[in-house]
């Protein structure tokens, strides 16, 4: 079971998502709360749940899917993670409508203070780096990823250019996907 974990704005409907549902027959993507605490107990409960072999995290979501690997040690593949999402939304406050169907939201101070708080408790458990693999656009518009390697000396980290902050190019990663699914 694959379980992908949208981005800021996005939904269970995600173009990612979808991707992947067109790929794969077992790919739980939900749409996740607004609040980010109630998001890792959603995530928490999730995984509970059901037998996840993989995650995948897309930006926001890939903040969510570094607290799940170092929650629970499952394989995951981050695509432009916001790996400081407190700070890349601090000018986000306000009204925001989904882009998959239309719903509106309030992203509050508040939530970046979840954000932080949710990273501050789990700053001292490792990342089992080796379960790590990330995509990163080296022209994402909306993320700085070039401390990534810094951060994560381990992992494997693919480059792509073109593909911007939404990862225009994410269906060259299914064989990838694919590939790595049949390690585990």
């Amino acid at each position: 079971m694959i379980l992908y974990i949208h981005g800021f704005k996005s939904s269970s409907n995600s173009r990612k998502g979808q991707i992947l549902k067109g790929h794969f027959k077992n790919v739980l993507s939900p749409t996740l709360p607004i609040f980010p605490l109630e998001t890792v107990d959603f995530l928490d409960d999730i995984i509970a749940k059901n037998k996840i072999s993989l995650i995948i995290g897309s930006s926001l979501g890939g903040f969510y899917g570094l607290y799940c690997l170092k929650n629970y040690k499952i394989p995951t593949i981050l695509i432009n993670p916001s790996l400081k999402p407190w700070q890349t939304l601090k000018n986000k406050v306000g009204k925001h409508t989904k882009f998959s169907n239309n719903e509106t939201f309030e992203w509050t101070k508040e939530h970046n203070k979840e954000l932080k708080a949710i990273h501050d408790k789990n700053t001292d458990k490792k990342v089992s780096q080796e379960l790590l693999n990330l995509f990163i656009s080296t022209d994402d518009e909306l993320l700085d990823h070039s401390n990534i390697e810094k951060q994560f000396p381990d992992v494997k980290i693919k480059y792509y250019n073109n593909s911007g902050h939404v990862f225009t190019r994410f269906e060259e990663v299914i064989p990838f996907i694919k590939d790595y699914l049949g390690k585990f």
